[in-house]
């Protein structure tokens, strides 16, 4: 079922593009989607190995993960659609849902780069678009954090949030090293963070799936799994937010440009 969340960059749960691809409206979004299909495969013959995000897959099997396009990750009508279709899916969030919506609920953004307007090639380029997307949902939130949020996004508790929903964002494109992350368009994947809390309160074998999924990294990649997906609660979640290979960065010079108010 389309979700009415804004006419403009209708939003889609993915499990009904896959039975009638005819929906979607343009040939690049067709493309698009094509291309996630062969990305979210258990398993895929040419890397010997699926996607490696176990809930992921699950998510884009079933019909909890929602999807919406973009035209540019710098335009400023794409950036108004966004934020409010991110909106309506945070309402979406604090309905009263199934215990599988609870566990698998995310919503994903892809955008459209074959304008002539669009030139990054470089993955700095890359990540300053992913920065200043989160900064321009910030400023334009409605709803003020709590009291009690972590600001300071040079913090480990620190946690993105908007319209009064955690998220944990994940920035995928095809500038990115890490082979993780890298895809064929730029996507940036908003999971809330309940995700993880409720499956570590309500799924007996949780610690088992992630386990599984860092193996599935090291098989997906050729490489173990970078060291800020590891620990979760002691390295910043911004490093996940971009995904940047590790080589590239030394984690004690790390600084996330976010400027939280």
């Amino acid at each position: 079922m389309t979700l009415p969340f804004n006419s403009s960059s209708p939003v889609y749960a993915c499990a009904d593009i896959r039975k009638n691809p005819g929906m979607l409206g343009t040939s690049w979004e067709n493309s698009a989607f094509n291309d996630l299909c062969e990305l979210l495969t258990p398993v895929n013959p040419n890397k010997g190995a699926g996607f490696p995000c176990i809930l992921g897959l699950i998510a884009f099997q079933k019909e909890f993960m929602k999807v919406s396009f973009y035209e540019s990750l710098d335009n400023q009508d794409s950036l108004k659609a966004l934020g409010r279709n991110l909106a309506c899916f945070s309402d979406e969030l604090s309905k009263e849902r199934s215990v599988e919506s609870h566990k698998y609920s995310t919503f994903l953004a892809i955008f459209h780069t074959g304008s002539k307007n669009f030139n990054v090639d470089k993955f700095a380029q890359a990540a300053k678009l992913l920065w200043d997307l989160l900064q321009y949902l910030h400023d334009h939130d409605p709803i003020p954090w709590p009291p009690d949020a972590v600001k300071n996004v040079n913090d480990v508790k620190f946690q993105y949030r908007y319209h009064g929903q955690r998220f944990f964002p994940l920035y995928f494109s095809p500038l990115h090293e890490y082979l993780a992350r890298k895809t064929k368009t730029f996507m940036i994947l908003f999971q809330p963070t309940e995700i993880f809390n409720f499956h570590r309160e309500h799924t007996e074998h949780f610690k088992k799936i992630q386990t599984e999924t860092h193996k599935r990294i090291e098989r997906y990649t050729d490489e173990p799994p970078q060291f800020y997906t590891l620990d979760y609660g002691t390295v910043y979640e911004t490093m996940q937010y971009l995904g940047e290979h590790q080589k590239n960065f030394k984690a004690e010079e790390w600084n996330c440009p976010l400027a939280i108010k």
